[in-house]
């Protein structure tokens, strides 16, 4: 039998439910706990995952704050901030930034047209600078050379596909 307290395993599974208490969770899971200390461990990291996953929904938001992610989740800025530190992370704007930085470069990846401005915009940076400052401390080389290497490597694919179909239609292939 579950506390009162206690939300049920669907809805405590859910990216989308706060967690508030999960000490029933390993019990529910069939996992044994001779200490709440796992279960707590479970519920940091269920919150960490849902806190990630609010995050990545709404990294484009260039006022995104800890605040926001914590009153989202229901829980305190200063609970949601240690949870951050505890982890493996370097912090919430540490975490926020290269989840934006990786975006960004994935966008630039599939779009290499796209501007260094125009990345920085979609992931959430108001000023390109300080967007190019941010991507070369998390992937170690400037948003502009990324671009280029994208670039090259689309046209490098475009080539090969076009030799490609060529030696088909040499070879008589179809």
């Amino acid at each position: 039998m579950l506390p009162e307290h206690a939300i049920p395993l669907e809805s405590a599974l859910s990216s989308k439910t706060p967690v508030r208490h999960l000490s029933h969770l390993p019990q529910a899971t069939g996992l044994q706990c001779k200490d709440s200390k796992n279960s707590r461990l479970l519920a940091r990291e269920q919150l960490l995952s849902q806190a990630r996953d609010e995050m990545k929904r709404r990294m484009n938001d260039p006022d995104l704050s800890l605040q926001d992610i914590a009153s989202s989740l229901f829980v305190s800025s200063r609970h949601l901030q240690r949870l951050f530190a505890q982890s493996d992370s370097k912090g919430f704007c540490y975490e926020l930034a290269g989840m934006r930085v990786r975006y960004a470069a994935e966008l630039i990846y599939r779009d290499p047209s796209l501007s260094v401005a125009e990345a920085a915009q979609l992931v959430g940076y108001r000023q390109a600078s300080f967007f190019a400052k941010t991507f070369k401390a998390h992937l170690k080389r400037q948003p502009g050379e990324w671009r280029k290497h994208c670039r090259l490597k689309r046209q490098m694919q475009v080539a090969q596909r076009q030799l490609e179909l060529r030696s088909e239609e040499i070879l008589g292939v179809n």
